[in-house]
């Protein structure tokens, strides 16, 4: 914990060593406002070291704990995630590039840092219609944001991606390298609310590709398709209300 910068409180650890094989298991201790429980072993009898993790994070604050061990956080919020992993290495490269797993997180009331997908679709909405595009803040903010991953050497796949704020829900999928820190994901985005579009946009799913690394995620808002339907639908009703009016001067009623 002291390695880490991490801030922590009624520490309980039983540890095992035998052999070269260690095990801190039960693990237990109050950290930002949340608390911790892990089960780590590290297998140290062979030429490189092995280590297993099963942890659980509970209603911790995910923004200072990164801050802490990393010097800057990419997401807010309070965190319920669960991890069971396992990685070959005493580096943190080699760690990250054989880790294997799979986790499940649930954030709430936050925000992720360094993209603004609604703000994206605003600005995007706007140059369609010639206006002047809209701002970014940079951010994106939810009341919820869930998922699962399964890790395969440094890849982690994420298939069910739910977001939800009170303008906006988001579902989708994609992937993220702890390697090559690329992030690869496709996301449908339905909009509760949009004063911009006077409600042509609400309600309809936005699709939203998300590319980049995790220092500089890359937004992309695919409005055409949208925009498409929109006018096809509007085609029909002037269609429809025509034919409906040649058949009420045709028959008099």
């Amino acid at each position: 914990l002291k390695a880490y910068q991490m801030k922590s409180s009624d520490v309980s650890v039983t540890l095992a060593a035998n052999g070269g094989l260690v095990r801190a298991h039960p693990a237990s201790a109050r950290m930002y406002q949340g608390s911790y429980q892990g089960d780590v072993t590290v297998d140290v009898r062979g030429k490189q070291p092995r280590i297993a993790m099963n942890e659980k994070l509970t209603g911790v604050q995910i923004e200072p704990l990164l801050t802490d061990m990393q010097g800057k956080a990419k997401i807010t919020g309070t965190a319920n995630m669960a991890l069971k992993l396992d990685a070959v290495g005493n580096q943190p490269q080699a760690i990250r590039r054989t880790m294997n797993g799979n986790a499940s997180f649930a954030f709430t009331d936050g925000v992720v840092k360094g993209m603004d997908v609604l703000g994206e679709i605003r600005k995007a909405y706007a140059l369609v219609r010639g206006k002047p595009p809209a701002n970014v803040s940079g951010e994106t903010e939810f009341s919820a944001l869930t998922g699962t991953a399964t890790i395969t050497n440094g890849l982690v796949n994420n298939p069910d991606l739910q977001g939800k704020s009170p303008l906006m829900q988001v579902q989708g999928n994609g992937t993220a390298n702890l390697v090559t820190e690329a992030l690869d994901y496709r996301i449908t985005a339905t909009l509760v609310d949009s004063l911009e579009g006077k409600g042509e946009l609400t309600g309809r799913p936005i699709p939203v590709s998300i590319t980049g690394t995790f220092a500089k995620p890359k937004v992309r808002v695919d409005l055409e398709q949208v925009l498409k339907q929109e006018v096809q639908k509007q085609v029909e009703k002037q269609l429809q209300d025509k034919l409906k009016g040649g058949l009420k001067g045709l028959f008099g009623q």
